[in-house]
């Protein structure tokens, strides 16, 4: 009996003690999993603290930041006409290498926009882009120290304070120096600035991209994405770590740009919305018809009742303070709105630009009946309505480039030539002469040549037709009697129009075969020169650029009849002539193929013609001579960085037709053309205005060595990802260091 209480005894005092331990071990179990979901907590709102730092990395290579008052000031910053060697140095340096750019790795297939396809619903592609890119997929920290230079350079120092704390600024914020080596240490080791007790971010450069932009220009991309971002949670005994993983996706991969924009966005830019000495914009938008891109650094002018067509994005600037622009780190003061004839229409400027261009095209629509037709904007407004919130797009400041590429590998304008001829011809130097009307293009025989002819030139002056000027008797005298006559206050006589016109013997003959293999004349044998013509012509001034003769097809007035001026360039050139101080245009400047014009639904040329032409002046005028043919035909880009784009004697010659251009005129003033009687809207004298855009401009080509705007503009992926989406897992204590 007493064993079996005992026993019983005995058995009592083990249930209750597994029964206490079974108790302390749950409460154990409850304690340590209530502690672990603690530390997951902390762990992933530490998680929350680097991405948030991530988010404001990615604002200091973004565009522009908002400041205190709520306004948007630059990150990324490089300043006007800041050379294109300044730049590619400090890229080569953060590259790790002193290769040329132009001899990086080829990256073929590159599409920089691959979810907006082209007019032809095709992807663009640049297959010459250029990448920097180590052989683990990304760009190494060297040990260089000024190796991030770039960002230390180009990052307005006032960013830093506007999204980074004070102790994850620079400790030498004021110096380019110490903003390097901010940079450095992101990108070198998870031990940097931004470093927290339970949080790590680390970077990674994964490549610098130089490629052409489908819009044209030169766009420099560098890819960024997380190379450790890792965050710890401690809470009583228990640790949890989150990280990111090595992104490799599009989603997850982060870029910004710098690009120096296209000059051929359009089929008509000006800077100043002018004519020269005009104290206003005063280029009224009345009936007219743009085929094509229209954009301005001021503000557009519309006339009360206007009806004008733009088939194209419109868009401007607004800028107040162009006539002050002087200095190189200058920015456009915008004034969102338009002209109403002479008249002022702004809106406040707390609206957003989508707001502001909202309320514009309300306004604009009670007093004009203008249609746009831009159904894919590209800026902050509705599809089919103008952008009155436009980028200011600088014009070049020098012609040094073009100058360079002429003098190494293209041709120099000779001593004592001031004349140039261009024609495609067969292999006597005869112009060709049957046109291909169901391809609409000239047929080339085997081989065609592009013709190249330097002369000298002379000045012919003649009496208009229009206009009187008021002369001495002794200039009346002599003056014919069909140009002149005299009243009660003095004398008269047509204003003389004088032009350049090319003297008999070239001074220099070149030709170019389809491999771009540069000949030139001898004698009567032409000698190979042993290298390439990049397609380049610099000239100080050029006073006459003509094709060949026209054939003798009649052309009906206002039309553009491509069968009657034989082709000045050839089916495979591609050239531009640059005139420091001035060009003068003196016939039709044609293709052997020509773009097709943008309206022309019914043409489909693919692939694309290649034949392309620029004409350029930096200091002077592009002028289209007083005595050119009538229904002028010029397949060109046209631009005047500090002059216009007009007609000489625009208002004394006869009505001459009109000038068809299929390209883009850019020009810094309104240049005139012709004058028109506004009671019934007919052209009086010279030449009437026919503007259809080169729609290849837009997919990436360009005349060989084009300007592009000394205006740096930086984009970023934020369409398209953000530097702090991360694909996070759960980690390990050993992945938290």
């Amino acid at each position: 009996m007493i064993v079996i209480v005992l026993f019983t005894m005995l058995l009592l005092a083990a249930i209750l003690y597994a029964s206490t331990q079974l108790s302390l071990s749950t409460s154990r179990t409850t304690a340590e999993q209530r502690g672990a979901l603690e530390a997951q907590y902390v762990a992933e709102s530490n998680l929350n603290v680097a991405r948030s730092q991530l988010r404001s990395v990615s604002q200091l290579l973004s565009p522009s930041v908002l400041n205190s008052s709520n306004e948007e000031i630059p990150a990324v910053s490089i300043s006007k006409n800041t050379p294109v060697s300044e730049v590619e140095n400090l890229i080569l340096q953060l590259c790790g290498t002193t290769t040329p750019i132009a001899n990086w790795s080829t990256l073929q297939g590159f599409q920089p926009t691959p979810n907006r396809p082209m007019s032809n619903g095709q992807i663009y592609t640049d297959n010459n882009a250029r990448i920097c890119q180590g052989p683990n997929r990304r760009v190494e920290v060297n040990g260089q120290a000024n190796q991030f230079a770039f960002l230390g350079t180009y990052i307005r120092p006032e960013a830093y304070s506007l999204v980074l704390s004070s102790s994850e600024r620079p400790t030498g914020l004021s110096t380019v120096t110490g903003r390097t080596a901010f940079w450095r240490s992101l990108f070198a080791s998870p031990s940097n600035t931004l470093m927290r007790t339970d949080s790590r971010v680390q970077l990674e450069l994964v490549s610098i991209i130089k490629y052409v932009p489908q819009s044209g220009g030169t766009a420099y991309r560098f890819t960024i994405r997380t190379r450790d971002l890792s965050a710890r949670g401690v809470q009583s005994r228990a640790t949890r770590v989150l990280k990111a993983t090595n992104n490799t996706s599009d989603r997850q991969t982060w870029y910004f740009e710098v690009s120096l924009p296209s000059l051929l966005k359009n089929v008509l830019q000006t800077n100043y919305h002018r004519s020269r000495g005009a104290a206003q914009p005063n280029i009224n938008f009345t009936n007219q018809v743009f085929n094509g891109p229209v954009h301005t650094n001021e503000r557009f002018v519309f006339a009360n009742g206007a009806t004008a067509v733009f088939n194209g994005a419109l868009s401007s600037a607004g800028c107040t303070n162009l006539s002050t622009s002087t200095d190189p780190g200058w920015s456009c003061n915008q004034q969102r709105g338009y002209m109403l004839a002479s008249n002022p229409r702004t809106v406040s400027a707390t609206l957003s630009d989508r707001d502001a261009n909202a309320a514009l095209d309300r306004d604009l629509a009670q007093f004009t009946d203008v249609t746009v037709n831009d159904p894919l904007p590209e800026g902050p407004h509705a599809a089919n309505t103008a952008n009155f919130a436009a980028d200011y797009i600088a014009l070049p400041t020098n012609a040094q480039d073009q100058q360079a590429a002429a003098n190494t590998e293209g041709l120099v304008v000779p001593a004592g030539a001031t004349g140039i001829q261009l024609f495609a011809g067969n292999s006597s130097g005869a112009p060709l002469t049957t046109f291909d009307s169901a391809q609409s293009r000239w047929s080339e025989p085997s081989p065609t040549y592009q013709y190249i002819r330097f002369y000298p030139t002379t000045q012919q002056c003649v009496y208009g037709s229009n206009g009187w000027e008021q002369v001495t008797y002794t200039v009346y005298y002599n003056t014919p009697e069909t140009y002149r006559t005299r009243d009660f206050y003095g004398y008269y006589r047509r204003p003389l129009v004088c032009d350049s016109v090319m003297g008999s013997t070239p001074s220099a003959e070149y030709r170019v075969d389809d491999q771009g293999i540069l000949f030139q004349k001898s004698g009567t044998s032409w000698i190979n020169l042993g290298r390439k013509f990049n397609g380049v012509i610099y000239g100080d001034s050029i006073s006459n650029v003509m094709g060949p003769p026209r054939n003798g097809v009649s052309n009906p007035t206002g039309q553009e009849v491509l069968n009657n001026a034989p082709p000045a360039l050839a089916s495979f050139s591609k050239m531009t002539i640059v005139g420091r101080t001035g060009v003068n245009i003196g016939s039709d400047l044609t293709m052997s193929n020509a773009p097709c014009r943008l309206e022309d639904t019914n043409c489909n040329k693919s692939p694309y013609p290649q034949n392309m032409l620029g004409i350029y002046s930096q200091q002077g005028n592009v002028t289209i001579a007083g005595n050119a043919p009538a229904d002028l035909k010029i397949h060109a880009a046209l631009m005047s960085s500090e002059g216009e784009v007009s007609v000489n004697g625009y208002a004394n010659i006869s009505q001459r037709g009109r000038v068809h251009i299929r390209g883009s005129l850019v020009e810094n003033w309104y240049g005139a053309f012709g004058t028109f009687n506004p009671d019934n809207n007919a052209d009086v004298s010279g030449y009437g205005r026919n503007f259809t855009y080169d729609k290849r401009f837009r997919e990436g080509v360009a005349p060989p060595f084009w300007p592009v705007s000394p205006s740096w503009t930086t984009t970023d992926a934020a369409q398209r990802a953000r530097l702090e989406d991360v694909t996070v897992q759960q980690g390990t204590v050993g992945d938290f260091q």
